[in-house]
């Protein structure tokens, strides 16, 4: 019986896994069928299916301990056909799938999904900015082996790389003065990244402004957009040290409910959580290995509301929420980078640890009933 407990124990970390990687994409019920029901009867098909086969070992009389990894490798089959048997009950929602495990982390568990910060390089796009300093500072803490700052503004670039030099110590920035709407100098920054460094493995887009038209949507959606396919197609793929590369885009609040006092910023930034979550998929991961996910600040004490319009300034006051310290949005990059599923959506506000915003299971539904 104690193999039994060995096996469960070795189980319940293994299966919520393989349920997520091999059944991929799942469907969702037309009536809504709760998760939680679907992933206990799931469970208890392949939990029974296992112990059946392995039946021989367990009542055998044998002392030894049986192989829960040989016992769990045909599980991969039975989930591409419970994926399938799904497929036929219900609508093909591409971004929707299993609910997390329901069961404790475990230490396997963790390090299976969680991202190895130490030893990468990152590219920050306005990394000179109130949020991009803090950005640079918390990946240099957490012993990245190098960021390129990209900044159009150089004019405390030597500054700032000096107090990062005698903080952390030498050679771990590279400033590249870039205009992010310049996608040929963008290009030339990755090259230059990649040859000072030798590898590139995270792409933060944080470069975002408050101010006219044209310019927050090229800066804040546009340049997001080139930017991350750059990295998504050309470099990460190639470039990256280890098995994953990494895409953040910094969106907003602004970018989730539309916030009446600033209409072309949340417009853009509707536009990021949208891109986020389209390039954020299975089918575009299994290609290329490369996670994207957006964080999304609340209100930041930052310079970047010196650009709002003097007509919308006027409803400032209607709005009611607390400006956070830029630290709070350092602190969220690294959780985001280490505990973030491809295409997750994650919010920073009132100077609170970063929570994901589950709009797999909460919100997609009711968008797919619309548009189906």
């Amino acid at each position: 019986m104690g193999g039994v407990m060995v096996l469960w124990d070795s189980y319940r970390t293994k299966t919520s896994l393989l349920l997520r990687q091999y059944a991929g994409p799942v469907s969702l019920p037309l009536w809504h069928f709760p998760y939680n029901i679907l992933m206990l009867a799931s469970t208890a098909t392949i939990l029974l299916s296992t112990l059946l086969s392995i039946s021989p070992i367990i009542f055998s009389g044998s002392s030894r301990t049986p192989n829960s990894d040989s016992a769990l490798c045909f599980l991969p089959t039975h989930l591409q056909h419970l994926n399938s048997v799904c497929s036929g009950l219900s609508f093909s929602a591409q971004y929707q799938y299993l609910p997390k495990h329901p069961w404790p982390d475990s230490a396997w568990l963790r390090s299976a999904i969680m991202f190895d910060v130490k030893g990468t390089v990152a590219i920050v796009t306005g990394a000179l900015g109130g949020i991009g300093r803090v950005l640079v500072r918390s990946l240099l803490s957490n012993n990245v082996k190098g960021v390129a700052l990209l900044d159009i503004n150089d004019a405390q670039a030597d500054e700032f790389q000096a107090s990062l030099e005698k903080e952390f110590g030498p050679n771990k920035t590279l400033f590249l003065k870039v205009d992010v709407t310049d996608f040929e100098k963008v290009k030339d920054a990755f090259q230059k990244c990649v040859d000072h460094f030798g590898n590139l493995d995270i792409v933060v887009n944080n470069a975002g402004i408050i101010g006219k038209i044209e310019m927050v949507i090229k800066i804040n959606l546009l340049a997001t957009i080139q930017i991350s396919n750059l990295a998504f197609f050309d470099f990460l793929p190639k470039y990256k040290k280890g098995k994953e590369g990494v895409i953040i885009n910094i969106a907003s609040i602004a970018g989730l409910y539309p916030y009446y006092v600033l209409p072309d910023y949340s417009a853009s930034k509707h536009g990021v959580v949208a891109y986020t979550q389209a390039l954020g998929s299975n089918a575009h991961y299994q290609n290329t290995q490369v996670k994207v996910m957006a964080l999304c600040p609340g209100g930041t004490d930052t310079d970047i509301w010196k650009g709002m319009h003097e007509y919308y300034q006027q409803f400032m006051n209607d709005i009611k929420f607390t400006i956070q310290s830029p630290e709070i949005i350092g602190e969220s990059l690294i959780k985001v980078l280490k505990k973030g599923n491809n295409g997750s959506i994650w919010v920073s506000k009132n100077d609170k640890p970063a929570f994901e915003f589950d709009y797999k299971s909460e919100t997609l539904p009711i968008l797919w009933k619309q548009v189906s």
